[in-house]
């Protein structure tokens, strides 16, 4: 059985993924760049092997321009900038 812990960490960092990707941020390296992190830092958090703290999650929805629930809802909620777009 897996971690749900980790689980959830591999969720958020899939979407963080998806986002940065979508608003043109084209690797870890240039949304680390902006966030004045490093590009290991947030390449931990897309594959699900760090959380991503509540600081950084504010920080990113700045530069993205969307709600943190965007990126960290509960599973049963779907991506609001994504819907859309299937």
């Amino acid at each position: 059985m897996s971690n749900p812990r980790t689980t959830d960490n591999q969720r958020v960092g899939a979407t963080l993924r998806t986002l940065r990707t979508r608003y043109g941020y084209k690797s870890p390296a240039e949304l680390a760049t902006a966030l004045n992190k490093s590009r290991q830092y947030i390449y931990l958090i897309e594959t699900g092997v760090r959380p991503l703290p509540d600081h950084l999650l504010y920080h990113i929805c700045e530069l993205l321009e969307c709600e943190p629930l965007a990126i960290k809802r509960p599973d049963q909620e779907p991506i609001p900038e994504l819907a859309h777009a299937a």
